[in-house]
């Protein structure tokens, strides 16, 4: 059986290494900025409905963010609605409030 052995200075580098490795990836994180358009129409499909998504809602389609993973939430004057991010006939003639949040860094944007 083979061991690997390294010297103190090794793992000193190595560690180090790794930990520049992660302030460099949190730090791209921390920085995912996100814009909404202000107002939005959306039409519904022949389904009568309509799936809201990230790119509906982000005036940039997300370019910005780029390592963001991205939750919509839409809400009513009551709270969010009971389809997640679809809206149906229900909500016809209504103004809804959506939100992207990126739920890497909990940045989020809205629009109506």
């Amino acid at each position: 059986m083979k061991y690997l052995t390294l010297s103190t200075g090794k793992y000193a580098m190595l560690f180090s290494i790794v930990l520049l490795s992660l302030i460099v990836q949190v730090s791209a994180i921390a920085q995912c900025s996100l814009s909404c358009h202000g107002t939005t129409q959306v039409s519904l499909s022949s389904d009568c409905d309509a799936v809201i998504t990230p790119s509906i809602l982000l005036s940039d389609n997300g370019a910005s963010c780029l390592t963001g993973e991205f939750k919509v939430v839409v809400s009513d004057e009551h709270g969010p609605i009971p389809g997640g991010d679809v809206v149906t006939t229900t909500y016809m003639g209504e103004s809804l409030e959506a939100m992207v949040i990126d739920t890497l860094t909990g940045n989020s944007c809205w629009g109506f």
